[in-house]
């Protein structure tokens, strides 16, 4: 009899403690509630060792390659390494220094008023410009259980946490 009571009760254990995976809920959409205030992503503000690509682009082919780093016409693959390669890294005292536009404050700013400010300083070489700016070495690295851990490059301004976990191939199942 105890042994039979030993039996049920592990039996109860056992069955109680496993779940089928089919039935394990990682987002409820009936239980979430949208915040009135939802917080925003806090914008990048450039830093030291950040690294920016700057294309100058103009009517003139000629003059604006004066600004740009990359005027091989051929090289036309945008590659992660030649990104980086052409790209302008933030200095330890946080400035840029871009081609005929010299040295140039980027540390503390933002990817729209960055622009801004090397727009402003093309202006006064080149009539009807626009200038590009993307920030090439934003990177998060997830570890943990994941299906593919490490670090991956992200080619946009910010990025959810969904996101993140979607680059890693979700997570496991433990």
């Amino acid at each position: 009899m105890k042994n039979l009571n030993y039996i049920i009760i592990l039996f109860s254990i056992f069955m109680s403690s496993c779940s089928p995976m089919n039935k394990i809920v990682l987002i409820n959409d009936d239980k979430i509630s949208v915040p009135k205030n939802i917080p925003q992503p806090n914008e990048h503000l450039f830093q030291s060792g950040d690294v920016l690509h700057v294309k100058v682009l103009g009517v003139n082919e000629e003059s604006f390659n004066l600004f740009n780093i990359e005027t091989n016409a051929n090289n036309i693959q945008a590659t992660s390494a030649n990104l980086y390669m052409n790209g302008f890294t933030i200095d330890k005292n946080g400035f840029i220094e871009i081609p005929t536009l010299g040295k140039i404050l980027v540390k503390g700013l933002n990817l729209e008023d960055t622009k801004k400010i090397i727009q402003n300083k093309a202006d006064e070489f080149l009539v009807n410009s626009t200038v590009v700016v993307k920030h090439i070495n934003f990177e998060v690295t997830l570890l943990g259980e994941v299906n593919r851990p490490g670090t991956f490059t992200v080619f946009k301004q910010n990025i959810t946490i969904f996101e993140a976990l979607g680059l890693a191939g979700d997570l496991t199942d433990y």
